[in-house]
């Protein structure tokens, strides 16, 4: 079920008079003043409806509050663990998409929700909408010349798509070494080394994915990539473990 709100229509009282005259200048002049004015609007929740029901099944976290924090999280280059924090604490993140409420509701997301998000963003290919519909509006609203600058998405959707396809290798080989260590205890005790046991199976699930930085998510998915072929390479010839069904 969807649920979105109207950011547009303007409140009786305003819920930012807390901030005090010196705080509410800092605000609007920082970046999340220039978010709020000139780049929220621009989130297009409305091309994601497609992807839940109108008005049947459990209902979506406000679409808006979810973009946003896939696009600040690029942003500000903070992990998935490090965004939720943002949006549960940062007064700025608040203020930048217009979250006025206190409740859980409001201001928490989980890991797995977040990365739901960001799959449909990647899937719908909103990555690239949303870049060049707040460029376009910055370049509008500041009048700036872009003749000599050359314009594009290539940097943020790639960290993005990188993260998305780091989550496939982490889970992958979460699955086999979980499944591994059930079925052929002697093997997993034996051939798989403790830093790769530590690196993905770990007390908190998915830890290893959940502290990485968009900035860094190249070079972590190379790690995942040289894990996934040295497990590949090292039960090749074994063909009891190669009928493994990671689905199961």
């Amino acid at each position: 079920m969807i649920r979105v709100k109207d950011h547009q229509t303007e409140r009786l009282f305003d819920p930012w008079k807390h901030f005090g005259p010196k705080r509410r200048l800092l605000l609007e002049q920082s970046w999340a003043g220039t978010f709020r004015k000139f780049l929220f609007k621009e989130l297009p929740a409305h091309k994601i409806f497609k992807c839940f029901h109108e008005s049947f099944g459990r209902p979506t976290k406000e679409l808006y509050t979810a973009l946003g924090v896939t696009i600040l999280q690029q942003i500000h280059d903070l992990s998935d663990e490090k965004a939720i924090e943002s949006l549960a604490f940062n007064e700025q993140w608040h203020y930048a998409r217009d979250i006025t409420g206190e409740s859980d509701d409001e201001k928490y997301l989980c890991e797995k929700t977040l990365r739901t998000y960001r799959k449909l963003l990647i899937q719908e290919e909103l990555d690239t909408v949303i870049f060049e519909g707040m460029t376009d509006e910055l370049i509008k609203s500041f009048q700036l010349d872009t003749s000599k600058q050359r314009l594009d998405s290539s940097h943020i959707f790639s960290s993005m798509r990188n993260l998305r396809r780091l989550e496939i290798f982490v889970k992958t080989i979460q699955k086999f070494l979980k499944k591994l260590k059930i079925v052929y205890r002697g093997l997993f005790n034996t051939l798989i080394p403790v830093e790769l046991q530590e690196r993905y199976l770990s007390e908190k699930p998915d830890g290893c994915f959940s502290h990485v930085k968009p900035s860094a998510s190249s070079q972590t998915l190379q790690q995942a990539g040289e894990d996934l072929l040295y497990l590949v390479e090292l039960f090749s010839s074994n063909k009891e473990v190669k009928k493994f069904q990671l689905n199961r």
